[in-house]
């Protein structure tokens, strides 16, 4: 059994699609305007009943 990596959700080496999936999980405090201005955006089209879909290799 491989041991548990504990992963930092807020971290500044994470790939641009990691950072957005985190953001629609509810797991990243957004870290700048840019990314405080995406999760608006995000909490508006969930809001509005559709579901945010990120294509992501690393999450």
């Amino acid at each position: 059994m491989y041991p548990k990596k504990s992963l930092d959700y807020n971290s500044t080496d994470l790939d641009p699609d990691q950072f957005s999936a985190y953001l629609v999980l509810g797991l990243r405090t957004p870290q700048n305007d840019y990314k405080r201005k995406l999760a608006e955006e995000i909490k508006e089209i969930e809001d509005d009943g559709y579901e945010i879909e990120i294509p992501f290799n690393n999450v």
